[in-house]
């Protein structure tokens, strides 16, 4: 007989322990302790120090006082080393440093990002901030690559939902990390300069070079020459020529850069309309991570097993819903129901978070998991991630010349909601595309796994 889950189980916090530890168990069995660690601690580095989008907006909005147009560019600027992912893949994947493919980039990524961290100490102009910024976007890039590829990795030993297994542990990290760093973070833009607050992110870096030690690899002692190299490249190039992972990433681009972005513009709103403290928009923040995290169980505990175009019409469609929320908020109809803006805020941020990786970013990493072949996993999934990447950089772009061209650029305006009922209907563009994606567990069809390409 069938055993069936009494409605007391839901109350019962033994009985959600238990699970949780089986899961563990599990996790653990199938993926190795080791590679548990590394992937929560990189992840968890990587949320820490998410405030730092925050931070940023302050810099430039209250000590050089640009306005939103002009910040929305400049981190867009900063954000480059994202769009390009690929590179440092194909570097990581092909050339070791002192024989290491992994540890040694880790190493290097923790470098880079403590020297940018102290610099912000000593910066005096626009120009030192985003080259500064920059280089620790560089060092944070490459230890996201390495730990997407560490993840790809173990992934296959669970060839039926290892990535969407995976890919849940690793949010969830990245959103408990991204819940303690939002919430210190906050309560440190009120009482220290954002240079001083960005300087604090050291520890994140810091944190990196311990993983690197931590990560066990073997020392690749192979001579690479030239010849090497552009062989493994034109291999690369092969793979890049699928027509399977060509639709995948045409359909991410374009899910990520359908709707223009006004982030800037609606911060902007935030601080001088409704006149939130930067320890509420923190805040914000942290719930967004928290809510990240419930996304992640969400996805594992149902939409794992959806059709990728299931998944991302559904959220499509409600972030659309979703956007009326944001036009309700910059025209103060929220008066008119008597709703707190405050409430309201954080409604429309807790919801939208879920939808956001429940529907849409977890279905669009699993998808380049599972389209990933052995041998480049670091530079195949780097470029799953940069056309996510580069997508939202082109949506930030279209946001800032929107304002520009219509001339929208104050938060006092009172037609900026035509721009925010723009960016919710734009998120429909997107369902003549999904039909492009391949059927959930077909990917690994359409690309021989059992040979690597290098």
């Amino acid at each position: 007989m069938e055993q069936t889950t009494s409605p007391t189980a839901w109350y019962n916090p033994k009985i959600h322990v238990e699970r949780l530890c089986r899961w563990h168990l599990h996790m653990q069995s199938t993926f190795g302790n080791t590679t548990l660690i590394v992937l929560f601690l990189v992840y968890f580095a990587q949320g820490l120090r998410n405030f730092i989008t925050l931070a940023i907006t302050l810099f430039y909005k209250d000590i050089l006082e640009l306005p939103p147009d002009a910040t929305q560019f400049l981190k867009s600027l900063i954000w480059i080393a994202w769009y390009i992912k690929p590179i440092f893949g194909l570097l990581s994947d092909n050339i070791p440093i002192f024989g290491y493919h992994r540890k040694s980039y880790l190493f290097l990524s923790g470098i880079m990002g403590i020297v940018a961290y102290i610099g912000m100490l000593f910066i005096e102009t626009e120009l030192e901030s985003v080259i500064l910024l920059m280089i620790s976007e560089v060092g944070q890039c490459i230890a996201d690559i390495i730990a997407d590829a560490i993840m790809v990795e173990a992934s296959r030993k669970d060839l039926e939902v290892g990535s969407g297994r995976l890919q849940s542990y690793c949010w969830f990290s990245f959103a408990l990390g991204g819940l303690i760093g939002g919430t210190l973070g906050g309560m440190a833009l009120d009482y220290m300069s954002p240079q001083h607050v960005l300087a604090c992110l050291v520890v994140c870096p810091m944190i990196l070079l311990v993983v690197s030690i931590c990560i066990k690899e073997n020392n690749d002692k192979t001579h690479l020459s030239w010849a090497t190299i552009l062989e493994k490249l034109r291999k690369v190039g092969k793979a890049f020529t699928d027509s399977a992972i060509l639709k995948a990433l045409l359909v991410i681009f374009i899910a990520r850069s359908c709707s223009p972005s006004f982030s800037e513009l609606m911060s902007y709103f935030m601080r001088d309309e409704l006149k939130f403290s930067a320890t509420f928009m923190s805040f914000l923040t942290t719930l967004s991570y928290f809510m990240l995290a419930l996304g992640s169980i969400l996805y594992g505990k149902f939409i794992v097993n959806w059709e990728f175009s299931s998944a991302l019409g559904v959220g499509q469609i409600l972030l659309t819903f979703l956007g009326g929320v944001d036009i309700l908020l910059v025209t103060k109809s929220y008066k008119n129901i008597g709703a707190s803006p405050y409430y309201f805020v954080l409604g429309g941020d807790a919801f939208g978070s879920v939808i956001e990786y429940t529907f849409r970013k977890l279905p669009m990493l699993v998808l380049g998991g599972q389209l990933c072949p052995l041998g480049i996993e670091a530079t195949l999934f780097s470029l799953f991630a940069s056309a996510s990447n580069f997508g939202v950089s082109v949506a930030s772009t279209e946001g800032a010349f929107i304002m520009k061209m219509t001339g929208i650029n104050s938060s006092s305006n009172k037609n900026i909601w035509i721009l925010f009922a723009i960016a919710a209907l734009s998120h429909l563009l997107l369902f003549p595309f999904l039909r492009l994606l391949p059927k959930k567990g077909k990917a690994d069809e359409q690309n021989d796994l059992k040979e690597p390409l290098i």
